[in-house]
C-alpha cells in the first residue's frame, strides 16, 4: 500500500511550482505520455495522456509542463460522443446566458429520437476548430451558417435485409421514399421480400465526421473523473492540483484526470494504476457494407448526398423532410442576408 501522505505533506501549494516533479514525487509518472519534456509532433490521444500544444488551453487538456497551461481561457464544451463506434469530441452544448432566442430549446435539450436530424448531426467551423453539439447551438453563439461543416449522416440499411443494397444501388428512390414512423421513431422504407409481405423496415441514422475535417475536431478522452469527492476532507492543495492540469491515469475500475484527481477519490494504491487506458477512436465510423452517406451543405443549399435541391437564399435542403428549411439569425431584430446576419 502506498503511504501518499507522507510525500503529499511535503510539497505545499504556494511554494510548488507546477511541474512534472509533482507527479514524479508520487512515483507516477507515465512518460513520455504525460510531459511535454519529450518532443512530440502533434498531440494525439491514443499515444498521449495529455496535450502540449496551445490549443490545450481552450480545452483544459494541457500537461502539467506545457508552457500553454493557463494561459489562455477555456472553451466551454463537453465531451461527448458523437457516432456508433464510439468517436468523442468536444462540443458546445449550450447557449450563451446573453441569448434570448428561439433556438436554446433545440440547443440544449437531448433529442431522444432523429425525428429531426437536425437536431443531432454536430456542426464545425474550421476556421475556430470549434465543434457545435448541432445547428441550434452553433446558431445561438452567432454562427453564420455559410461558414459551418455540418457533419455527415450514416444510414444503414442493414434493416432492409434483401433490400439492403438499394441505398447503394439508388441512393435517390431511399430519399424520396424513406418515411419517420413515429409510433417507431424511426426512419425507413415500407418494403417486402421472399419471406414477408409489404412492412416498414427500419434505415439507421448516426452522425459521422468527414475525413477531411479530421484535424480540425478535437477528440477527448470520455468519462475521466476531474473532481475529487465530496467528502475528500484532505489536504486543500490536492483538490487545487486536481483542477489544474491533466495526465490522465487508469485504475480498474475509474479512469481519472490525474493522479491527484485518483488520490482525492480515495485510491490508495498507486500500484494500481494503469498508464493505458481504451483506446480513443480514430473517428473511422462504422463500416458501410450496406448503407450510404449524406453530405448537408449549409453555404448554399444544393447537394444533399447525390439528390440536387434548389433552395432559396438563406435556406437549406432538408432531405429527410424532403423541403428547403429557413435558417434563421438568432439575433432579435436581425435577419439572415448574404450568409451574414444583418439589421432589418
Amino acid at each position: 500500500m502506498y503511504l501518499l501522505f507522507i510525500c503529499l505533506a511535503a510539497v505545499p501549494w504556494e511554494a510548488a511550482a507546477l511541474n512534472y516533479s509533482l507527479i514524479l514525487n508520487l512515483n507516477a509518472s507515465c512518460a513520455p505520455k504525460d510531459t511535454c519534456a519529450v518532443p512530440r509532433d502533434l498531440d494525439d490521444p491514443d499515444h498521449h495522456n495529455c496535450d502540449c500544444s496551445a490549443l490545450c488551453a481552450l480545452y483544459d487538456t494541457c500537461c502539467v509542463d506545457s508552457p500553454f497551461l493557463g494561459s489562455i481561457r477555456r472553451r466551454s464544451s463537453a465531451c461527448r460522443s458523437s457516432g456508433p463506434s464510439g468517436e468523442h469530441a468536444f462540443m458546445v452544448d449550450f447557449c450563451p446566458k446573453s441569448y434570448s432566442g428561439p433556438f436554446r430549446r433545440r440547443c440544449e435539450r437531448e433529442a431522444k429520437d432523429w425525428s429531426d436530424p437536425f437536431d443531432r448531426v454536430p456542426v464545425t467551423n474550421l476556421n475556430t476548430q470549434t465543434t457545435y453539439k448541432s445547428l441550434f447551438c452553433a446558431l445561438c453563439h452567432g454562427e453564420d451558417p455559410g461558414r459551418l461543416r455540418v457533419w455527415q449522416i450514416a444510414l444503414d440499411c442493414t434493416g432492409l435485409k434483401e433490400n439492403m443494397k438499394v441505398c447503394q444501388d439508388d441512393k435517390r428512390f431511399v430519399l424520396q421514399n424513406m418515411i419517420y414512423l413515429r409510433e417507431k421513431q424511426q426512419w425507413g422504407l415500407w418494403s417486402h421480400d421472399n419471406e414477408s409481405d409489404w412492412m416498414f423496415r427500419r434505415i439507421g441514422l448516426d452522425p459521422k465526421l468527414p475525413e477531411d475535417m479530421t484535424p480540425f475536431v478535437k477528440r477527448c478522452r470520455p468519462g475521466l473523473v476531474s473532481q475529487c469527492r465530496p467528502d475528500w476532507s484532505g489536504d486543500a492543495d490536492i483538490r487545487k492540483l486536481c483542477r489544474a492540469y491533466t495526465a490522465a491515469v487508469y485504475f480498474p475500475r475509474t479512469a481519472y484526470r490525474n493522479v491527484h484527481c485518483a488520490i482525492c477519490n480515495f485510491e490508495q494504491d498507486l500500484t494500481a494504476m494503469s498508464c493505458h487506458g481504451a483506446e480513443t477512436s480514430d473517428f473511422k465510423g462504422a463500416a458501410m457494407n450496406f448503407g450510404m452517406l449524406l453530405d448537408i451543405n449549409l453555404s448554399d443549399g444544393d447537394n444533399v448526398g447525390t439528390v440536387e435541391a434548389k433552395c432559396g437564399q438563406g435556406q437549406v435542403f432538408d432531405p429527410f423532410a424532403k423541403r428547403c428549411r429557413d435558417i434563421e439569425c438568432p439575433i432579435p431584430g436581425y435577419s439572415l442576408k448574404d450568409g451574414k446576419c444583418s439589421q432589418n
